[in-house]
């Protein structure tokens, strides 16, 4: 049988790669939650004091709280995750001395961290298209009410 053992170079590039697509994510969600607060900020400006009809307002109130429930779940996407391994530099906060710390870094946690990012990746990436996907239907809501309105 192989030896299957990844070098450690293997795990550096896998290291690497999981962290730059949470990377990916975080950026794309900046950018998601910076586009969405466009049509909530177009909401705000345009809707106080104008007359809608109730079946319009009731759909323009439902996309304004899907398009906040999408922000909200961008937020979650962004928020740190600060769980998960006993070993790192958030552990070593907490660490009873300096020789636990070197213990730790002395160790050989490469993929343990990996499997922690992936999940961490895997998380994001499907909160991510949760948003979208809300934001999506929302959007969908807003232009059919306010094109009810309209005609």
């Amino acid at each position: 049988m192989a030896d299957t053992a990844p070098t450690p170079e293997q795990l550096e590039q896998a290291r690497t790669y999981v962290s730059a697509e949470i990377a990916r994510t975080d950026t794309k969600a900046a950018a998601l939650l910076t586009g969405l607060s466009l049509p909530i900020a177009g909401l705000v400006a345009a809707l106080p004091g104008r007359d809608i009809d109730p079946p319009a307002a009731i759909g323009v109130g439902l996309g304004a709280l899907g398009l906040v429930a999408a922000m909200l779940t961008i937020l979650f996407v962004v928020r740190p995750r600060l769980t998960g391994t006993n070993t790192g530099y958030l552990n070593w906060a907490e660490a009873e001395n300096d020789a636990a710390v070197a213990a730790d870094i002395a160790a050989d946690h490469r993929v343990e961290h990996i499997v922690q990012l992936s999940r961490i990746a895997r998380a994001k990436y499907q909160a991510l298209r949760v948003a979208i996907d809300t934001a999506a239907a929302a959007m969908a809501v807003l232009v059919i009410s306010l094109l009810t309105t309209l005609i």
